[in-house]
């Protein structure tokens, strides 16, 4: 099988390829020391990226059933050891119930919105092929391009002005265009390989996507491609420090594991089917 790196991607401007490095993201030193007690010290977490610029295995290990995790940096595991991260829980609560060798395939990256995990899924999911896709995307995230040509995205954090300008970006009818219009790209790729897809969101405001995530249950194809759960990765104030990765930002080990094992609870049936 044979890859070749598209130098092109201008959804993350920071890749790091074939890299092992102790600090990615918000996952700073800085950021160790503001947020006591931590529940991690500062050498406990490594970030090791492969030559793709993936926190991934290769791509040409061997498989029986391929799966592609695909989200933002709570998919990558900011802040997080591989083994916490809900996406590498999830892969092996699927092998101890299949018996299958399957290799972990983490195409999250950090600051990514939908449309962003839209191109990542354009470019490689003909490349690997896989069984199965499992996404967690945030359901508010928008992009613009700029004068330069470049895809950014909307950051509520670091952006904040943009929705005082510009308010119709964070109306109902807006996002809900956005996802549809990605949603239709990867349904076109899925049928490539007859490929299923288990999509969950986050969102600082739940309200954003009630409405919206009950319109694309019928956004289905006729190979029934989708399937959606309850968000339960919301980020709420007042929650104590130990349950945050060690960047004190990111949802911790808890949150991961909760969110892996009632994903696979709710949809072992339909996993189960997509690698038999």
């Amino acid at each position: 099988m044979k890859f070749y790196l598209d130098k092109r991607r201008p959804f993350h401007a920071k890749t790091m390829y074939n890299t092992v490095v102790n600090w990615a993201g918000s996952d700073t030193p800085e950021n160790f020391y503001k947020y006591q007690p931590n529940p991690y010290n500062l050498d406990s977490i490594t970030y090791e990226y492969n030559k793709f610029g993936f926190r991934s295995d290769d791509f040409d290990q061997p498989a029986d059933k391929k799966i592609i995790f695909i989200g933002c940096s709570f998919t990558e595991g900011i802040g997080l050891p591989n083994h916490h991260t809900w996406s590498y829980q999830l892969l092996e609560m699927i092998k101890a119930e299949t018996g299958l060798t399957i290799p972990y395939w983490n195409l999250g990256m950090g600051s990514c919105g939908i449309g962003s995990i839209t191109r990542i899924l354009y470019h490689w999911y003909p490349l690997l092929n896989p069984d199965l896709v499992v996404a967690l995307w945030p359901g508010y995230r928008h992009e613009y391009k700029t004068k330069l040509n470049k895809w950014h995205t909307v950051l509520p954090n670091k952006t904040p002005n943009i929705f005082e300008t510009n308010p119709f970006l964070i109306e109902s009818t807006t996002i809900q265009y956005e996802t549809e219009k990605n949603f239709a790209i990867i349904d076109l790729l899925l049928q490539r390989n007859n490929s299923i897809l288990i999509w969950d969101f986050w969102s600082q405001q739940e309200s954003f996507m009630t409405e919206i995530e009950m319109n694309l249950e019928t956004f289905k194809n006729r190979v029934d491609l989708w399937k959606g759960i309850e968000p339960t990765l919301l980020i709420k104030p007042g929650h104590e420090k130990p349950v945050k990765a060690r960047d004190g930002m990111h949802p911790g080990e808890e949150y991961n594991k909760r969110f892996a094992n009632q994903l696979f609870a709710h949809n072992k049936d339909l996993i189960l089917r997509s690698l038999s």
